[in-house]
């Protein structure tokens, strides 16, 4: 009994542990504001984005002074989130002993700097606004890469004066490198600032929007364009339909499920010859039109260029034209029959 229960107390710590966030501390930082906070000195994975933004927001000390080195041990650390009122036991300290921390250069010290910490949240503040004036711009919900670069002092501004970002400008289709303007209501009037971002997009694939049965002939309203699983992207773009316009027409050759891309292997132009029908043949040239008929030696869809046999067992190359219609040129070669094996 006393083995199960002590199985169960270590197994519980161990996943209660878990779920907590991890902390690997630098050798040496270089706080860039007056502040030094937890995100300046260490790297951290929490459960969540949210989490980890409101533990590198931690204020540990004032910067050094000057030119002054200042060394932070990693029990310090400990002590300053046990007085915050975090749980020690579901935090994982690594990384250096202590932190070297060494003071701005003073002639940065005359403009304010972001920290480690402010960069982070300014640059996700500023990449928030884009992506919502992008989402109203393009009158679509897209799902847009943006990457914007702050100077250490354009980001201090921004989050010590910003409550809250709108963005305007960026050209059609907003795709690529973009020019931004950055808006927020200063404590005095109203601030904005110049951004450049490389903006992108994921590559997307034609999906269907639900089920569709083996047979059925695909329309625009069976389709969306959704971005390309994350998992085999390569390989799922090099077969997939990319435009739905391509894909519109076409029969599912097999269930197709709701959320699966189309491609070649389960949609195609419908069938129009099926081996061993009999086909009109039509052979045109100077206007002149001559009708015969034959029999199918393969199935084929519109244009494909399939094999045609005359009922004496000639066969010939043929391109799908309509159902059950093929067509040659008058200069079209007649193949010998293959030599038995």
């Amino acid at each position: 009994m006393y083995l199960r229960l002590l199985i169960f107390v270590v197994g519980f710590v161990i996943t209660y542990g878990a779920q907590g966030a991890t902390i690997h501390l630098k050798s040496e930082a270089t706080p860039r504001g007056a502040i030094v906070y937890l995100g300046d000195v260490a790297d951290i994975a929490a459960d969540s984005a949210r989490e980890a933004e409101r533990m590198e927001s931690i204020e540990l000390m004032p910067s050094p002074a000057g030119n002054a080195v200042r060394y932070l041990q990693a029990t310090q650390v400990q002590e300053l989130l046990d007085a915050r009122g975090f749980d020690l036991r579901t935090i994982r300290l690594g990384g250096a002993s202590q932190v070297k921390l060494v003071s701005p250069a003073s002639g940065a010290r005359d403009a304010p700097q972001a920290s480690s910490y402010e960069q982070r949240r300014a640059e996700r503040m500023a990449n928030d606004a884009i992506r919502r004036h992008l989402t109203q711009s393009a009158a679509a919900s897209q799902a847009w890469q943006i990457d914007v670069q702050l100077s250490p002092a354009d980001a201090a501004r921004i989050v010590r004066t910003a409550g809250s970002l709108t963005a305007s400008g960026g050209a059609r289709p907003y795709t690529g490198g973009q020019s931004f303007q950055l808006h927020w209501q200063g404590s005095e009037r109203e601030e904005s600032l110049d951004v450049l971002a490389d903006v992108s997009l994921p590559a997307s694939v034609v999906t269907a929007t639900r089920p569709i049965p083996r047979g059925t002939l695909i329309r625009a309203d069976d389709l969306v364009l959704q971005p390309a699983p994350q998992t085999r992207t390569e390989q799922v773009l090099q077969a997939a339909y990319l435009n739905i316009e391509d894909a519109v027409g076409k029969e599912a050759v097999r269930n197709i499920a709701a959320g699966q891309p189309l491609d070649a292997q389960n949609a195609r132009s419908p069938i129009l010859v099926k081996q061993n029908d009999v086909v009109t043949v039509y052979s045109r040239a100077g206007g002149v039109s001559v009708r015969t008929h034959g029999r199918a030696r393969q199935s084929g869809s519109q244009g494909e260029l399939i094999t045609i046999e005359t009922f004496d067992r000639k066969p010939f190359f043929a391109r799908v034209s309509g159902h059950q219609e093929v067509e040659v040129l008058a200069t079209a070669t007649t193949l010998a029959p293959s030599a038995p094996r």
